[in-house]
């Protein structure tokens, strides 16, 4: 059932609103709210209904913008269930005590931290097990090729020790493991 005119007015209006406060074209508006280009224009010509998910990214696009209250606010007047559903991780954050919420970002990086050390390190993986298929090929030039292929082996082991000792740094930046602190070599 297509909702009433007023409702497809309501939402045109609003998204009309959120995308001057943020200095947007219409076009660009779409990015902010984390749907399609054609949902948001279906929804405000009334060619599809506006589903619960887009009023909620509309709502959450709202309240980081400044046009509408901030989530606390809006809860203590009610409704919470519906506004948890629209909120943000950094609103939800906003209720965690400090402590708890400082612990909770340490995880969230020093998961970051591996996934970014795991990817480099099977790059540079792919690049010996490249250099050692290259180096195996007899047709070329084997001088040259052992040459790319020595060069290559010995960048790995170099570009392994340094991603290793640039994750425990970042890790020490971040007081994510203090225990490796001891371990460190000393950077001038």
């Amino acid at each position: 059932m297509q909702p009433k005119n007023s409702t497809i007015v309501d939402f045109a209006r609003r998204t009309d609103a959120l995308a001057s406060r943020l200095r947007l074209r219409l076009g660009d508006l779409p990015a902010i709210l984390g749907m399609s280009r054609a949902s948001l224009f279906n929804y405000r010509s009334g060619k599809a209904q506006i589903t619960d998910k887009a009023w909620r990214k509309l709502e959450r696009s709202e309240r980081e913008a400044g046009i509408a209250k901030p989530l606390i606010e809006q809860l203590r007047a009610g409704n919470a269930a519906k506004l948890i559903q629209s909120a943000s991780l950094t609103e939800m954050m906003e209720f965690i005590p400090e402590k708890q919420r400082l612990a909770i970002l340490r995880k969230v990086m020093a998961f970051n931290v591996d996934t970014a050390e795991i990817q480099i390190l099977k790059y540079l993986k792919d690049a010996e097990a490249l250099a050692q298929l290259v180096g195996s090929k007899k047709k070329r030039d084997h001088h040259q090729i052992s040459f790319f292929a020595e060069n290559i082996r010995t960048s790995f082991r170099k570009s392994t020790a340094a991603c290793q000792l640039l994750s425990r740094l970042v890790r020490q930046a971040l007081d994510l493991e203090p225990e490796l602190t001891a371990k460190l070599p000393k950077v001038e």
